[in-house]
């Protein structure tokens, strides 16, 4: 389950209010340094990918093979610098519309028609050309972690004191047969929160994943 809300509406409310214009993304700049923890990165929007990778993995290696062996690169836009980021963000109205407006513009959309798993870069290379790197935090609202193979962290039963020490207002995976820990989340999104300190360390979360990777 995917983007479950574990803290109240008010405490969300409460924190964006007292943070006006910020825009709630990642948005890494690659060529200052790698995103992707393993496997392709820049690949995504340089190669042509008209294979799907789930139901057509031996095609679509095979033509990524081909495209990297003959040296292929795709024309980018105008201007272009590629930030990646995760696919979970909250903008501002006004940066939300400007991104929709050049999402429509014809070259980003023949930029983006063959491009893989676009949702990682499309919308963050936009926000960074459209806001000052001052209006964008470089971290989202939802709690999600992945080890060194980008396996992401399962929240199971028992691991909502984990989770509630996480300074985020969503989390993300919670197994499909967690249900005790649903309804534990549920109960407290349904109570005005005292203790509203976490905000001051938003988008950071505590060192306390390792224990959970066996």
């Amino acid at each position: 389950t995917s983007c479950v809300p574990y803290r109240p509406l008010s405490s969300l409310q409460a924190f964006l209010r007292g943070r006006p214009g910020v825009e709630f993304i990642q948005a890494h700049d690659i060529s200052q340094g790698r995103w992707v923890k393993g496997g392709l990165e820049s690949e995504r929007y340089q190669y042509y990918y008209p294979f799907n990778y789930r139901t057509q993995r031996r095609l679509f290696e095979w033509a990524t093979e081909r495209q990297r062996e003959f040296g292929i690169r795709r024309a980018m836009p105008q201007g272009v610098n590629v930030h990646f980021g995760s696919q979970w963000f909250c903008l501002t109205r006004a940066t939300a519309a400007g991104v929709a407006a050049g999402l429509n513009q014809p070259a980003w959309r023949r930029w983006l028609r063959w491009s893989w798993i676009p949702d990682e870069f499309a919308v963050q290379t936009l926000v960074a050309q459209l806001c000052p790197r001052s209006a964008i935090a470089n971290h989202n609202l939802t709690y999600y972690e992945f080890d060194a193979q980008g396996q992401p962290l399962v929240l199971e039963n028992g691991h909502l004191s984990h989770l509630m020490a996480q300074p985020f207002f969503f989390a993300r995976k919670v197994a499909p047969e967690a249900q005790s820990l649903l309804q534990e989340m549920d109960e407290h999104t349904r109570h005005e929160e005292v203790d509203l300190a976490y905000f001051s360390r938003a988008g950071q979360p505590t060192a306390a994943y390792a224990r959970h990777l066996a």
